[in-house]
């Protein structure tokens, strides 16, 4: 494949988790899960699999309501939104068909039972089929007024499915939450923008906080992407045009803005936004806050690691001092590498350890790289540092391998639990916990989020199976697991 040839969309829209209704297998079976519904469940054969801790342990499940069909799981986010010192769980509800419910966000109230019971609020779609509202989702201080605010993307909201992200600003009200024609502000995507990632940065440039907002296509030049930052005190709907800072791709079908992170990784209080290519010029870029507001190409980032192969979509986040070195690293996932080669499907995924070398450099120098156990396990589906889960000060590292469940994967999904700090020479088989899911094909490990949830000094870990059979057809789970109970 050469530089700028197209990528699998096709793998790119369900690795993202936006499949519609359409893209479904027939006879009733979920994208995620090769089982029918009613189906038995069949479990992984633990000759096979490394097992310390199955969902039987979590101390919450979160299902879908009877009668109802959802999709729960595909993004989640936390955060204090009531101002109460106690964070809360938001999750996207992702329908995607006429007769079903709108899309919905979930702002859940407990971490066990169907979601009519658990939901302290819901945010739901302006229209009632396929914007995917909520396939993208941030909690944060997008103002920097101290306050959580909160992010909702509609992939392709609007008339010519550009793309809607919802911006909601705190301090929130639990008694009266606003509904989603109330949002604060709402930034449109130009035509065939398909919004696909937002990042809060905070005080990105000094003295102003900043919303960087991702598009993989725009109307200027389609498949080429870029990703344009606006105020975070914005009011009002906002045109893509009036974005006060823009980064554009050079070369065409690299999906720039598909995916984003943001986080402090060098120690100043200022965030950095990290941005990812993909396809055949796959790289990790990064962009330092504090130096201006960029205006330009993904050729002006201040770090550049540059992939050895073309990654078909490449997911990022920073993911805290794993290694206690006082710097904070950066967790790459790569689910899918190429689904038209052998094990293109396996995944792998990358730690690189701050801090960054400036410049463009090799990944392969500055990166732990870790492969798949096993065929179809998709690894790096999610690569999150939820801080600290044993109470030893050092930030930990979960990594899940969620299992390609349309391609038949023998795995229901597992998530690796790494106790801090890292070093180089890293394998999954160091994993000091191993999390296994439900039933073959389950997805387990689709979305990692973590908050401290029980009051304790330990991080809390939610975990999404977007495959998982609840009450309905297509119902996934979520599994909560307290910091006590994931101590070793």
């Amino acid at each position: 494949m050469t530089r700028g040839a197209r990528p699998a969309v096709w793998s790119v829209v369900w690795l993202l988790g936006v499949a519609c209704d359409g893209d479904r297998p027939p006879d009733g079976a979920d994208a995620s899960n090769p089982l029918p519904p009613g189906a038995d469940c069949h479990s992984p054969d633990p000759e096979e699999l490394r097992t310390d801790l199955t969902v039987d342990g979590a101390q919450g499940v979160v299902t879908g309501d009877p009668g109802v069909p959802s999709a729960i799981g595909r993004a989640m986010s936390t955060g204090d939104l009531f101002g109460s010192g106690s964070d809360v769980v938001l999750v996207t509800n992702l329908r995607n068909a006429e007769s079903y419910p709108k899309d919905a966000v979930h702002v859940l109230d407990g971490m066990s039972g169907a979601l009519s019971e658990i939901s302290a609020w819901t945010w739901e779609a302006e229209v009632f089929c396929c914007d995917l509202f909520g396939s993208e989702l941030e909690v944060g201080d997008a103002d920097g007024d101290g306050t959580a605010d909160v992010a909702i993307g509609a992939t392709v909201a609007g008339y010519s499915a550009q793309g809607k992200v919802y911006l909601f600003r705190g301090p929130f009200d639990a008694a009266r939450m606003p509904q989603t024609v109330e949002a604060t502000a709402v930034i449109e995507g130009n035509l065939l923008g398909r919004i696909s990632a937002t990042a809060m940065l905070g005080e990105f440039v000094a003295g102003a906080a900043w919303i960087a907002v991702g598009a993989p296509d725009n109307d200027d030049d389609p498949e080429m992407g870029e990703v344009a930052l606006f105020p975070g005190d914005l009011v009002g709907t906002v045109a893509w045009d009036a974005s006060a800072g823009l980064i554009r791709a050079v070369d065409v079908n690299t999906l720039l803005g598909a995916t984003m992170a943001s986080g402090d990784l060098t120690g100043d209080g200022i965030a950095e936004l990290v941005l990812a290519e993909h396809g055949a010029a796959a790289a990790i870029q990064v962009f330092h806050g504090g130096q201006g507001l960029p205006n330009g190409t993904i050729l002006d980032a201040d770090s550049t690691l540059l992939m050895a192969d073309p990654m078909t979509l490449v997911f990022q986040e920073v993911i805290g001092d794993v290694d206690d070195d006082g710097h904070a690293d950066i967790g790459i996932g790569i689910p899918v590498p190429d689904p038209f080669t052998e094990g293109g499907r396996d995944g792998e995924a990358w730690i690189v350890l701050g801090p960054l070398p400036a410049g463009t450099n090799p990944i392969s120098q500055v990166g732990i790289h870790l492969t798949a156990e096993r065929p179809l396990d998709n690894l790096g589906r999610s690569v999150h540092g939820p801080g600290d889960l044993d109470g030893d000060e050092v930030d930990d590292l979960l990594i899940s391998a969620a299992g390609d469940g349309y391609f038949g994967t023998a795995s229901p999904g597992v998530v690796y639990v790494f106790r801090g700090p890292l070093a180089d020479g890293l394998g999954l088989d160091q994993a000091d916990l191993i999390i296994v899911g439900e039933c073959i094909g389950d997805s387990f490990g689709f979305d990692i989020t973590s908050a401290n949830l029980d009051g304790d000094a330990l991080a809390d870990v939610v975990i999404s199976a977007l495959g998982a059979s609840g009450p309905e057809p297509f119902g996934g789970k979520l599994y909560t697991f307290t910091g006590a109970s994931l101590t070793w």
